[in-house]
């Protein structure tokens, strides 16, 4: 005799799910297999001490609270600073001093394009006839840029 089989039929059995053939199988087994038996009362025992299948009352406000705990909200638009605070958690002081290096570093920059005049010196010479005015400077990187303005004194 297969048990395992009558088993998994006194389970449908208890759930009410048995055809008639089935039904009468399993009474003709049970009158011959001690053990089976057994099994049975005992699951019987066990679903009538489980009770019935009656639903319990939901208390007050129990749905509604489950129902906001798993239901997402729709998200909100977040700031950039919002985006940046939630990801790149960053000390402020240590931003601040970052800030800080990045101007001067900018600013220093900026620096090198126009270069400083160590010294400057402008020469006027005349004649009758010619008008020249040299300007000569000289750079802190010892270059002499040197600009002459000549002109016709009969033009003037």
């Amino acid at each position: 005799m297969n048990c395992e089989y009558f088993r998994e039929l006194m389970s449908a059995r208890l759930d009410g799910e048995l055809s008639t053939d089935e039904e009468r199988q399993l009474a003709e087994h049970l009158a011959g297999c001690p053990s089976c038996r057994e099994t049975a009362d005992q699951l019987t025992e066990l679903k009538d001490s489980l009770g019935s299948d009656t639903p319990e009352k939901m208390p007050i406000g129990l749905e509604k609270a489950i129902f906001e705990k798993t239901v997402q909200k729709p998200a909100r638009k977040s700031s950039l600073r919002e985006f940046i605070g939630g990801y790149y958690r960053v000390p402020r002081g240590l931003a601040w001093a970052v800030l800080v290096l990045f101007i001067l570093l900018a600013v220093n920059s900026f620096r090198g394009i126009s270069t400083p005049v160590v010294e400057e010196k402008v020469v006027i010479e005349s004649s009758e006839q010619v008008a020249a005015i040299q300007k000569v400077t000289l750079s802190q990187d010892d270059k002499v840029m040197s600009k002459t303005l000549t002109t016709n004194k009969g033009n003037i």
